[in-house]
C-alpha cells in the first residue's frame, strides 16, 4: 500500500516538473531569424526586417501579459540610436533598465556610446582673460 502511494505521489511530482518546464517566460516570435539575418547581411532590408522583429517581440509581450524579453529593448534602442533618433533610443535603454535593474551598467555604456551628449568640454561663452 505505500508503494503505491509513493509511486502515485512520484507520478504527481514528474508531471508538475514537467508542465512548468514547458511554460514559457518570453515571447520571442522569429527574432532569432531575423537577428542572424541582419548581422549575416547588414542590408537595409535585413535591419528594417530585424527592427520589425523586435517591436513585434515587444507587442506580443505585452499582448500575452508577459515581461519583454531581456535586452530587446536595448537592441532597439541601438537600431533607433544608428538611425539618429536619440529620443526613442533612450526611452528604450530606460525601459531596459527599469525592466531590468541589474543591467544598468551596460545600459548606461550604451547610452554614453549612441547618444550624442552635450559636450561639456566646449569653449563657447568662456571669456579669454
Amino acid at each position: 500500500m505505500r508503494n503505491r502511494v509513493l509511486k502515485g505521489l512520484t507520478l504527481v511530482l514528474i508531471i508538475f516538473t514537467l508542465a512548468g518546464c514547458a511554460t514559457k517566460l518570453y515571447v520571442w516570435n522569429d527574432y532569432s531569424n531575423k537577428k542572424y539575418k541582419h548581422v549575416k547581411e547588414s542590408t537595409l532590408e535585413a535591419t528594417n526586417a530585424y527592427k520589425n522583429s523586435l517591436l513585434g517581440v515587444i507587442s506580443s509581450s505585452r499582448s500575452a501579459g508577459k515581461n519583454v524579453p531581456p535586452g530587446i529593448y536595448c537592441e532597439l534602442g541601438q537600431l533607433f540610436a544608428q538611425e539618429g533618433k536619440s529620443e526613442q533610443a533612450l526611452d528604450c535603454f530606460n525601459n531596459e533598465r527599469t525592466l531590468y535593474p541589474e543591467s544598468a551598467t551596460f545600459v548606461n555604456l550604451c547610452i554614453s556610446q549612441y547618444i550624442e551628449t552635450p559636450d561639456t568640454n566646449s569653449t563657447e561663452g568662456e571669456s579669454n582673460e
